[in-house]
């Protein structure tokens, strides 16, 4: 799973952890220190910022947003960021189950590829046919 994505599924497993009523303390404290610490690396980009409160709410949209926002700070290279990630996804997601989703492995002939939950998505390859071919006439 690559840097980014690590951090997102942190953001994904805390959400969901933190508002069950078993989640002990340690969740919620990482879970907020992510978010703490994700706006102090997002400072000036109040879009982003704003998107790290909704993901919980509307996580692609969220991620529509922090993805880019987070590649332009360089954030896969931020040490900090990364172990406060790890950290939760180990208290959050001790079986795995939101790292796995966010696993992908791809072979062969890919033309195009959506990763994701709710996408909505339309892809065109190639050219079409000539008019009057393949439409009936």
């Amino acid at each position: 799973m690559d840097p980014i994505t690590a951090v997102l599924a942190a953001l994904a497993a805390g959400a969901t952890a933190a508002v069950q009523e078993t989640a002990g303390s340690a969740i919620k404290d990482a879970y907020e220190g992510l978010k703490g610490l994700l706006k102090t690396k997002l400072a000036g980009k109040a879009m982003a910022s704003a998107a790290v409160e909704a993901h919980a709410s509307d996580a692609a949209a969220a991620e529509a947003v922090l993805r880019p926002a987070l590649q332009a700070r360089a954030a896969g290279d931020d040490a900090e960021l990364l172990a406060a990630a790890r950290a939760l996804l180990r208290l959050a997601d001790a079986d795995g189950h939101v790292a796995r989703r966010y696993a992908l492995q791809v072979g062969g002939d890919v033309h195009g590829l959506v990763q994701g939950d709710h996408a909505t998505v339309t892809m065109n390859f190639g050219a079409p046919p000539p008019r009057g071919e393949g439409r009936g006439g």
